[in-house]
């Protein structure tokens, strides 16, 4: 009997708690990189989300699993089904990480409360947790600074301390700010360091010195090249230069000198001329000259003279050959 008396407590308990469970149904979350969102006892974030969810809709909820590629939890349709299960900061997180854990998307805070008439504190919820539930730590956080649910401060947060069945959530048992993950080392307080510690050299007495010393020797250095630069452009300068081309109208292929014993050859009769070089600014060394002849007077009606003996030179319609000899000209031969 008194066996009777201890039993019968504990499998009612039993089985209100199958019953309480079974009035709710959860997809299941496909994606492994969200396995953090799971509590110590393995439940997903839509299972412990339905079971909150379940203390606001008479101990039943269901939430329909996100198929459609890129869909997500739009939050309650109508200002009736507004209820405050759904317009609390944990409702939110727990309706995203649902979302996120079956590869989906979700929206922001303020999207989601839009037909809310009123919303809770930020890490509150209306309802004590159900029965062998365990609201994750992260699922606390305040989410409208952000205006977002975050994975990353979510996940920094971790899962514990968790609020287990009967606990009341407010915004005393939510955490305080998200650990960060960067070394403490990187705290924006300043510290003082010890200028012994940092490992910089001691000033040397001798060291102004040495700089001054070096700068004496560059400046010499400096002095000394540019003297030997300006003194070799001076020298070039100085040098003689090789006499210019005679035919520099002509081209650099005409011989530099023409003499007109090289292209005249010995006279047969009679000793032979002079030797003179040729300049162009004389004219009787002109090859083929033969004298002074008089100024025409229309100087376009006379034939051009080649400078080169035997050649002729053809102007329009008219055909000129040199002027014949004579006096001491050349007597001798036509050459080809």
């Amino acid at each position: 009997m008194a066996l009777l008396r201890i039993v019968a407590p504990l499998a009612s308990l039993f089985f209100f708690s199958v019953f309480s469970l079974a009035q709710v149904s959860a997809p299941s979350c496909s994606s492994p990189i969200y396995q953090w969102t799971y509590n110590s006892l393995a439940q997903s974030p839509c299972t412990v989300l339905a079971n909150l969810m379940a203390t606001c809709d008479a101990g039943k909820y269901t939430i329909p699993p996100l198929t459609t590629p890129g869909s997500m939890y739009s939050g309650p349709d109508v200002e009736a089904g507004a209820n405050l299960c759904y317009c609390s900061t944990v409702g939110y997180s727990l309706f995203s990480a649902c979302g996120a854990c079956q590869g989906q998307e979700w929206i922001t805070w303020s999207e989601w409360v839009t037909n809310c008439a009123t919303t809770l504190p930020p890490s509150s919820f209306p309802n004590p947790v159900p029965s062998r539930i365990f609201v994750p730590q992260w699922a606390l956080l305040d989410v409208t600074n952000e205006n977002d649910w975050n994975p990353n401060e979510s996940f920094s947060v971790g899962d514990t301390p968790e609020a287990g069945p009967g606990s009341p959530i407010g915004p005393s048992s939510a955490p305080s700010s998200a650990p960060s993950s960067a070394p403490s080392s990187a705290s924006t307080t300043p510290t003082s360091i010890n200028p012994s510690s940092t490992g910089s050299p001691t000033p040397h007495p001798g060291g102004s010195g040495s700089n001054a010393g070096a700068i004496a020797g560059g400046i010499i250095g400096g002095v000394a090249v540019i003297t030997t630069v300006v003194s070799a452009i001076f020298y070039l300068r100085r040098r003689p230069q090789a006499p210019s081309a005679v035919y520099a109208g002509v081209g650099a292929s005409q011989p530099q000198q023409l003499h007109l014993d090289e292209i005249t050859p010995p006279s047969l009769f009679g000793s032979p001329r002079t030797t003179r070089f040729y300049d162009p600014n004389d004219r009787t060394t002109f090859p083929g000259y033969q004298g002074s002849p008089q100024s025409p007077k229309n100087k376009s009606s006379q034939p051009r003279i080649s400078p080169y003996i035997g050649i002729k030179s053809t102007l329009g319609n008219t055909q000129t050959s040199l002027p014949q000899t004579s006096g001491s000209g050349y007597r001798g031969l036509p050459t080809v």
